[in-house]
């Protein structure tokens, strides 16, 4: 069976796309393809697979670089300037605008106000800012989340430091979780931070290990495997 990623974000209009509207709309949305899946998901993907009620039909998730925006994670020595940057300065604009205006900057790509916000508001503890019947239900989706997962991250990856990787897992108690941490110089570079391993340039050298987990559930990566603690 093929990997796929999750189009979870991608048609919402912008003024009213947030972690509220996925919540709601991954609960009422199609059912997963077929009754087994693999998934993989990178950022806030990766990290929200298990919002939905039919996560439980993953069978095996690859997560790359995956965290929920805790400021307070972000890699030492950097926290304040991507603190400006995305918690500050980000839901300015959004407010501003109506929308961040990130591709004009060249910050990534342009993003809805709602995700914005949601992505400068990030808290310590994700399902905080929901209250009563809606944050159990969230809660109730992530311990049902009983796929492996095998969470992947750069050790010069800002966003996606082992702590926030590890508080990233956490809220699937219930998923046989393993976290890899692989160097630049693995692959024979300078550097690679939070983007990179999508690159062409790894079709070669990171790709292929992670269909190797997808298809067959082996880490390809033991060596670099850190604790959870």
């Amino acid at each position: 069976m093929s990997a796929s990623i999750i189009p979870f974000i991608a048609i919402t209009p912008r003024r009213r796309m947030s972690s509220g509207w996925l919540e709601i709309s991954w609960v009422g949305s199609p059912p997963l393809w077929g009754t087994q899946t693999e998934r993989r998901g990178s950022h806030f993907g990766g990290f929200g697979v298990g919002l939905a009620a039919n996560g439980r039909r993953i069978n095996r998730l690859l997560t790359v670089g995956a965290q929920h925006a805790y400021w307070r994670d972000y890699r030492p020595g950097q926290r304040l300037r991507l603190w400006w940057r995305w918690h500050a300065l980000m839901p300015a604009l959004a407010c501003w605008n109506g929308y961040f205006p990130g591709k004009h900057l060249g910050w990534l790509e342009d993003l809805p106000q709602g995700v914005a916000m949601d992505w400068a508001r990030g808290r310590k503890d994700f399902t905080a800012r929901r209250a009563g019947p809606l944050r159990q239900q969230i809660q109730a989706h992530q311990a049902s989340f009983t796929a492996p997962t095998l969470a992947v991250a750069a050790t010069d990856d800002p966003f996606a430091t082992d702590v926030a990787v590890a508080r990233a897992l956490s809220y699937y108690p219930n998923s046989p979780a393993t976290i890899v941490l692989l160097k630049p110089q693995d692959f024979d570079r300078a550097e690679i931070g939070h983007f990179s391993l999508f690159h062409s340039s790894f079709r070669h050298t990171f790709w292929p290990g992670t269909l190797q987990w997808l298809r067959e559930g082996v880490n390809p990566w033991p060596q670099h495997q850190a604790r959870i603690d």
